[in-house]
């Protein structure tokens, strides 16, 4: 949805015709003011380099909010008659994103441009800034995560990390000097919106940080294969949980290592995929048919494979046994 642009804003371009409208986040480009002599004559200043020009941001939200009122002037919505007035009661020209897309995912701030007598250009500032003044509803707010994470956190083509700005409509800003930099990193991620906006991304991006269980691979018997990422009942936990299972070896501790990956929000998911993949992987541990394990043992067994103090060892195994 994009604001139509009223004839107002095209009379003071007599023959130069109207201001350009080739980009419609931007308030004007330098042809628009290319005619001073033209604007002045408009203006009733006869001379041009008596002119100031201001030009300034404001908030984007309210902005798209007074677009978006319809008014009793036939054909203008409530911005055009806000600029309209305005430009009357402080003979000033003032040009605006007239074609402002409403609903972007940008969140940047427009600009506005005022030309006129200095005394009548920040006469009109005041009025603009009274209404659409964005220092008062927009905060910036810095935080650490470490730069390990920030990929993570984007997401596959930047969709999580979108998700988060649309959501909270927030600006989310990580260092670009991380990409070309290959010995410093910047861990500082910079967000800007509204109080309650920021901190509500705040929250969404740490949660978003990797959450990382691991445990170690039990001894296989013998003639089994050991898991691995294409083994079937692997890739259809990752489908389901929505993680990330990784298999690291351990050749001094003749050991491996499973890692399960996935995000802080989606702690139970990781969680219960941990828990499965244990499960499963522990049916085909190395126990030697008829071979008789006293209770202790039983304990300390279950105790190693799930990473358990022993009092949880206890419970776990009394699951295991009871099918509870």
């Amino acid at each position: 949805m994009m604001a139509s642009c009223s004839s107002f804003n095209k009379h003071i371009f007599l023959n130069g015709g109207p201001p350009s409208e080739t980009t419609s986040e931007i308030s004007s480009v330098e042809s628009d003011w290319g005619d001073l002599r033209l604007i002045a004559a408009q203006l009733g200043v006869a001379n041009p380099d008596d002119l100031h020009v201001e030009r300034f941001k404001v908030d984007r939200q309210k902005l798209e909010d007074m677009i978006k009122v319809e008014t009793y002037s036939e054909g203008m919505n409530s911005a055009e008659e806000f600029f309209t007035n305005i430009m009357k009661e402080t003979t000033t020209y003032v040009s605006w994103p007239c074609r402002l897309k409403i609903g972007a995912k940008t969140k940047k701030d427009p600009h506005i441009r005022i030309v006129g007598k200095m005394a009548d250009v920040l006469r009109a500032k005041d009025k603009v800034m009274a209404r659409l003044d964005s220092r008062g509803s927009r905060v910036i707010m810095k935080m650490d995560v470490s730069y390990t994470d920030h990929s993570f956190i984007i997401g596959r083509g930047g969709n999580n990390i979108k998700k988060i700005m649309e959501e909270t409509a927030t600006h989310i800003h990580f260092p670009d000097s991380n990409r070309s930099n290959p010995t410093e990193k910047s861990n500082q991620v910079s967000m800007c919106g509204s109080i309650e906006g920021v901190e509500r991304a705040r929250s969404l991006v740490r949660n978003s940080t990797p959450l990382l269980i691991s445990f170690e691979l039990p001894i296989l018997a013998p003639g089994k294969t050991p898991p691995d990422n294409d083994t079937p009942y692997v890739k259809e936990i990752e489908a389901e949980y929505g993680v990330q299972v990784i298999f690291s070896t351990r050749p001094k501790l003749h050991s491996s290592l499973v890692l399960v990956k996935g995000s802080e929000k989606e702690e139970r998911m990781v969680k219960e995929a941990t828990r499965r993949l244990m499960d499963l992987m522990c049916e085909n541990m190395a126990v030697s048919e008829g071979e008789d394990f006293s209770d202790e043992d039983q304990v300390l067994v279950v105790a190693n494979i799930y990473n358990f103090p022993i009092e949880g060892a206890i419970r776990r195994l009394f699951s295991l046994l009871t099918n509870y």
